[in-house]
């Protein structure tokens, strides 16, 4: 028998708390499965049958809103977005953000500036907690190690955006990494 694409889920159910599904995609498009909850933080291939890959994008798209919350590009096992919904029973700490940027082809050497945002759902607004611009003619990456560490407050959602002055640039790779602590 021939092991089936198996995707997990990871994300804040109805209740604002962690929650971890599974889902079986079948070999045909489009797939529906049925959860329900609050935001995903991340959706990571853990069988991908004989191919020994995931051979096609797979995105997660609310049957609701028609919104993408979730995509893993062909050929890659884990979701590639930079966002994080902290559980309502738990606070956040981000410790580490690395952000890499590259120019295309030709033209200036653009500036891109990336922003952080933490959404609040108990107040509903955002807040930009983060900011940083590169500039290509002089550097390409930046990282930062917090050694106190950023709090995030129970519910929080934690996004990155990215805007430039040209449109011949792109961020290759943006990644952060943050503790989860018991809210009690």
């Amino acid at each position: 028998m021939e092991a089936k694409l198996l995707a997990i889920l990871d994300y804040l159910d109805d209740n604002g708390e962690f929650a971890t599904g599974t889902h079986v995609l079948g070999s045909s498009s489009p797939d529906t499965t049925s959860f329900s909850g609050l935001g995903i933080n991340r959706v990571a291939v853990a069988a991908s049958g004989s191919a020994d890959t995931n051979v096609a994008a797979i995105t997660v798209t609310s049957s609701s809103s028609g919104g993408v919350h979730a995509y893993i590009p062909a050929g890659q096992g884990v979701t590639q977005q930079a966002l994080f919904h902290t559980p309502s029973n738990a606070i956040g700490v981000a410790k580490f953000l690395f952000g890499n940027v590259n120019k295309i082809s030709g033209g200036s050497s653009p500036r891109v500036t990336l922003k952080g945002w933490v959404h609040n759902r108990t107040v509903d607004t955002k807040f930009e907690v983060f900011r940083y611009t590169i500039d290509t003619a002089t550097q390409n990456s930046f990282s930062i190690n917090e050694p106190v560490g950023f709090k995030l407050s129970a519910g929080d959602i934690l996004y990155f955006t990215a805007d430039t002055d040209t449109n011949n640039s792109t961020v290759s790779s943006f990644r952060f990494s943050l503790n989860l602590y018991d809210d009690e």
